[in-house]
């Protein structure tokens, strides 16, 4: 007997079958104890799950950004890759039509000279003369 009391096998209210005040209140402090963890994993399991929704819908947006992203380089590559050539095609137009216009320019000028030497060899009457028949 010494050993099991040594050990304290026997423990408070184990031995006491009569259903002392001490177990009662022992049973009542684990269930509340049991409440309050339930209570608490209740509480976790709902910020755990607006958590998730919260990641869910930040994965969301993030794909969807990543796609306007996406959408956005290959529209930026699409307007160089076919814009490109129109620029230098438009540079190679605009050398072209310095050129013309240095054409026209200098055939302005000879037909202005032209014109003033038929202007001053012949004279230009006022009026045509009038045919009648």
């Amino acid at each position: 007997m010494q050993r099991q009391s040594y050990f304290n096998l026997d423990g408070p209210g184990i031995g006491n079958q009569s259903g002392s005040p001490d177990l009662h209140e022992e049973v009542t402090a684990l269930e509340e104890l049991l409440t309050q963890t339930r209570t608490e994993m209740s509480r976790i399991r709902q910020r755990l799950d607006r958590r998730q929704v919260e990641i869910d819908s930040h994965a969301r947006r993030a794909n969807v950004l990543s796609g306007i992203v996406i959408v956005a380089v290959i529209s930026l590559a699409a307007v160089i890759w076919y814009g490109l050539p129109m620029v230098r095609a438009k540079e190679d137009y605009s050398v072209r039509l310095s050129a013309m216009q240095a054409l026209v320019d200098s055939t302005q000028g000879r037909l202005s000279m032209l014109e003033s030497k038929v202007n001053s060899n012949t004279p230009v009457p006022d009026s045509l003369p009038c045919r009648h028949q």
